[in-house]
């Protein structure tokens, strides 16, 4: 596979794993416990992880800050996220569960730039809500989507508990900068 064409066959492989999280969630909810689904989740993730870190030499983190925010990141995004995602998921529809997956990088994006302390501009803030309006409009509109009905007590849990995975993506997100400014520092 050529370097240009590699990032993009990732970025859909990641696209089409990610978006089908609802689907899958609620199919092995059928023979699974909330709890089975949440921990295979993490350790297919980890299986998968793993010989990447290896192949790559990625090592801890240099410093207290660094592994701290390490910490956040696993035990929000391996250890709640995929739980809270599973009982969230129990109790709602794939389709409902998709529409609120879908606002996660809005979610992700305002949690930051709350984070960072700084404003999302105009355009940004237009768009997302644009898009929120939409979710909210689909959501609330009880579409029956054949499986699980979806209920609103379901879709709130939903949409409360995935919240969750927006703590470890802003740490990795900090992690990420830091280790480029650290590497950039070393060169």
């Amino acid at each position: 596979m050529s370097g240009v064409r590699a990032p993009i066959v990732v970025a859909a492989l990641v696209m089409v794993v990610w978006g089908a999280s609802p689907a899958l969630t609620k199919i092995a909810g059928e023979d699974l416990t909330t709890l089975q689904i949440a921990v295979l989740r993490t350790v297919i993730a980890g299986l998968v992880a793993t010989p990447i870190l290896l192949v790559m030499r990625q090592a801890l983190p240099a410093g207290r800050r660094r592994r701290v925010l390490l910490l956040i990141s696993a035990v929000s995004g391996f250890g709640a996220f995929p739980l809270l995602f599973t009982i969230g998921q129990q109790n709602t529809s794939a389709m409902h569960g998709n529409m609120i997956l879908a606002a996660l990088p809005i979610c992700t994006g305002a949690y930051a730039a709350i984070l960072d302390r700084r404003r999302p501009t105009r355009a940004w803030l237009l768009g997302s809500g644009v898009a929120l309006a939409g979710e909210v409009a689909l959501v609330a509109s009880r579409t029956p989507s054949g499986g699980t009905p979806a209920t609103l007590a379901g879709d709130v849990v939903e949409f409360t508990l995935r919240r969750a995975g927006l703590i470890a993506q802003h740490a990795e997100g900090r992690l990420a900068v830091q280790a480029e400014a650290f590497h950039d520092a070393r060169a």
